[in-house]
């Protein structure tokens, strides 16, 4: 694999994977869970918390239904080159070293 195949993998896994959507699916699996937990933990015992981590996993992966069908062809930009990158990348880190 050469570096500008590379470097485009990387900016598309960062196109496609926005932090932010791991912040909100995983909160959304836990808003989901831990009240469901305790109810039906408290009616069906092992059972129902069973039943809860499965409905917090339903939530969470129809979160991530709803993340990837928002993204759209224009939100993936042309892949900027490798020289340029590392420059850009160089810069920064000298300022930083500053």
């Amino acid at each position: 694999m050469d570096d500008s195949a590379f470097l485009a993998a990387l900016q598309l896994g960062d196109s496609l994977f926005p932090s932010g959507a791991f912040a909100q699916s995983n909160g959304l699996e836990t808003l989901v869970v831990l009240p469901l937990i305790v109810a039906f933990g408290a009616i069906w015992g092992a059972t129902g918390a069973a039943v809860a981590m499965l409905a917090g996993t339903c939530a969470f992966a129809v979160m991530w239904v709803v993340i990837f069908m928002r993204i759209r062809p224009e939100d993936v930009g042309q892949p900027t080159p490798l020289a340029e990158a590392l420059a850009d990348e160089g810069i920064e880190a000298g300022a930083l070293a500053r």
